[in-house]
């Protein structure tokens, strides 16, 4: 790669560390949109490798009483996320305990039954 795209990516992955960092101590104080639209940006900018941030988002989805406040397109920008959070599970499995991808089938199944209760 070029220095320009060098540069560029580690100044994109310096912002997504800061990102995750600062919103794992807030994820109650998200919203459904700007949780999942923040998930989404990391596998878009195909940074889906902050375990801990997906891992603390998960828990926090699945411990809510309900998903009533997500909306179908908030619910797609998740399942979007973590689909490509559990492929990088496999990709750096050193960095990612296999109790996340517990987590993530947690979120599946929540989102699921949620659906089919709509």
């Amino acid at each position: 790669s070029t220095p320009a795209t060098t540069a560029g990516s580690t100044a994109n992955t310096s912002l997504f560390d800061h990102i995750a960092e600062r919103s794992i101590p807030q994820l109650e104080k998200f919203k459904p949109q700007e949780l999942s639209i923040t998930l989404w940006s990391f596998e878009k900018a195909n940074d889906a490798s902050h375990p801990l941030l997906f891992e603390k988002a998960a828990d926090h989805i699945t411990s809510l009483e309900h998903l009533l406040n997500y909306t179908p397109q908030n619910l797609s920008n998740l399942l979007s996320a973590y689909t490509k959070a559990t492929k990088n599970v496999g990709n750096v499995a050193n960095n990612v305990p296999n109790d996340n991808v517990r987590n993530y089938v947690n979120l599946f199944e929540k989102i699921a039954h949620h659906l089919f209760n709509l």
